[in-house]
C-alpha cells in the first residue's frame, strides 16, 4: 500500500493541497495532468527525491522517516538520468545485483529485444532503446512498489503491446503500479483507477 495523508507540495506555485489518497496492491493506477501540473512531483515525493508536508507511507513505513520504507520504492524517472558512456548490460547487472533479483538477463534482454545494441554504450541509443532499457530495470526490480513516469515515452506500437502485456503481468502477481502519462495514452485501458491533477487536488476521474 501507498498511502497518502495531507500531504502538500509547493514550489513557485502549489502542486498538491493537503491531498489523502490510498493505492493498494494488486492495482494499477495512473495519473493525468495538464503540463505542469506536478504529475512527475507528485512520483518524486513518493520516492523521497522533493520536499512535502503531510505523511506518505510505503507498504506501512514513513518514507520520510523509515529508509526501509524509501527502499521498497522502484523508480527510475526518465532515460535522462542514463550515463551515456555505460552500456545497457552495464546497468542490468547493476540493478540486477541491487535488487538481488532472480530474473535472467538474458530473458530481460529478448524480451525487449535489445539484443543488437545491449553491448553499445547507451549515447548512441535512440529514444526508443533508452525506453526499453528504463523499463527493463523495472523487469529486474524485486519491488512490489512500482511508480513510473510516462514509460510509454518513446515506444514504438510493438514496445507499447509488450509493455501492456509485461504490466498486466507485474499486477498480477500482486505489485502497486503508479504512472503518469498525457491524455488519451492507451495505457490508461489496464488501471484499476485514474486520477487528473486539478486545482492542486487528485481527482478520480475513472474507476
Amino acid at each position: 500500500m501507498i498511502q497518502l495523508s495531507d500531504v502538500s507540495i509547493q514550489f513557485e506555485e502549489p502542486i498538491l493541497t493537503n491531498v489523502s489518497v490510498t493505492f493498494q496492491e494488486g492495482k494499477i493506477y495512473g495519473l493525468v495532468g495538464a503540463n505542469g501540473s506536478g504529475k512527475s512531483s507528485v512520483l518524486r515525493a513518493i520516492a523521497r527525491l522533493i520536499k512535502y508536508e503531510g505523511k506518505i507511507e510505503v507498504g506501512g513505513s514513513n518514507v520520510t522517516q523509515a529508509q526501509s520504507g524509501f527502499q521498497k520504492v522502484m523508480y527510475f524517472e526518465h532515460s535522462e538520468w542514463f550515463d551515456y558512456n555505460l552500456t545497457a548490460m552495464d546497468y542490468l547487472k547493476l540493478y540486477s545485483k541491487l535488487w538481488k533479483s532472480e530474473v535472467e538477463l538474458k530473458e530481460v534482454v529478448s524480451y525487449w529485444g535489445m539484443e543488437d545494441y545491449v553491448n553499445r554504450k547507451i549515447g548512441k541509443y535512440s529514444l526508443g532503446m533508452r525506453q526499453k532499457l528504463l523499463l527493463s530495470l523495472y523487469a529486474l526490480s524485486t519491488s512490489r512498489y512500482l511508480i513510473m513516469d510516462e514509460p510509454t515515452n518513446g515506444l514504438d506500437k510493438d514496445a507499447v503491446i509488450l509493455f501492456k502485456q509485461w504490466l498486466e503481468k507485474e499486477k498480477v502477481s500482486g505489485k502497486l503500479i503508479v504512472f503518469t502519462s498525457h491524455y488519451h495514452d492507451t495505457i490508461f485501458e489496464l488501471c484499476d483507477a485514474v486520477y487528473e491533477i486539478e486545482n492542486h487536488q487528485l481527482n478520480l476521474v475513472d474507476q
